[in-house]
């Protein structure tokens, strides 16, 4: 069953994703309630509808899907899958699309979804990686797929082994009921997974320091390097 990366970016991230995602080479839209047709055309849908609200920030949401590869997802299984995702993550009332690519010789999928609805209202986002995983759990079963490990228990694995028994121990306090809300992950993770997610259609190093910021880091330059540091 897929691995999901979910990545969120700024107020002014929707084009530049909408086009990477929908443009590049052997992409396939599949499903949208947007009324634009191309990338330009829905980034203006988009920010009309972020106007209603002016507070929030990170109003991207983009989550990668990449599948087992011995499953064969087919496109109605695709946009099932994405109308599950965001049902559990409660953007019922969003703009989005889906999309998949199959560049890579592995078909994989694109959920974009602007996290402020029609209402001008933006849903509680504390936990839409573990719900996106606990959803693609479910779905290994009701599909009959291939069980694989999640990206958090993958991204936690690489971690020290110090960094990997304190998240373990704070996780199970939350399960448990005695920590409030669960553990954030290290840093080092968070960048993992929007540098991977940045660095999938291989672009250049201005255009990777784009795709970063707009995904949430702040860039503090030092001489001789630069340091990326994710926005909680």
């Amino acid at each position: 069953m897929p691995i999901a990366k979910v990545v969120k970016g700024s107020r002014g991230g929707w084009y530049s994703c909408d086009k990477y995602i929908t443009s590049k080479e052997q992409a396939k839209l599949l499903e949208t309630n947007m009324a634009g047709d191309n990338p330009a055309e829905r980034s203006m849908e988009y920010r009309l509808c972020i106007e209603k609200n002016l507070r929030a920030s990170n109003t991207v949401l983009h989550i990668a899907i990449s599948p087992h590869p011995e499953d064969i997802i087919d496109d109605q299984m695709w946009c099932d899958i994405a109308q599950r995702i965001r049902g559990s993550l409660g953007y019922t009332k969003n703009q989005y699309l889906v999309a998949t690519h199959s560049d890579t010789g592995l078909r994989h999928g694109h959920l974009l979804i602007n996290r402020v609805d029609v209402e001008g209202k933006v849903p509680n986002d504390w936990q839409d990686k573990r719900k996106t995983e606990e959803i693609l759990r479910q779905l290994e079963e009701e599909f009959k797929l291939t069980p694989v490990t999640s990206s958090w228990e993958v991204a936690m694995k690489s971690s020290t082994t110090g960094q990997f028994q304190k998240a373990l121990k704070e996780q199970k306090q939350f399960e448990d009921g005695k920590r409030a809300s669960p553990p954030k992950p290290p840093v080092f993770m968070v960048l993992q997974e929007i540098i991977s997610l940045a660095t999938s259609d291989k672009p250049t190093l201005t255009e990777l320091a784009r795709q970063v910021r707009e995904a949430g880091c702040q860039n503090r330059n030092q001489t001789h390097r630069a340091r990326y540091y994710p926005r909680y």
